[in-house]
């Protein structure tokens, strides 16, 4: 059975977190890799700059993928 397997991408400023984003990966029977973490950093660096909660060059924010 497949389902979705959720990779979150937290963004932190100072150690607080300014924005959290999920992004799903299907789940297959055959083996897959997860996107590249820095595929999903840009992403949410993307997501960032259309909220208007940051902008390049996103100085002072580090980001933290969590597979779960």
């Amino acid at each position: 059975m497949s389902g979705v397997k959720k990779i979150w991408v937290h963004c932190k400023r100072d150690g607080q977190v300014i924005a959290s984003y999920d992004f799903g990966l299907a789940e297959s029977l055959g083996p897959s890799s997860p996107p590249e973490r820095s595929a999903l950093i840009l992403e949410a660096k993307t997501n960032l700059t259309n909220q208007g909660i940051a902008f390049p060059p996103y100085d002072g924010i580090t980001f933290d993928v969590r597979y779960r």
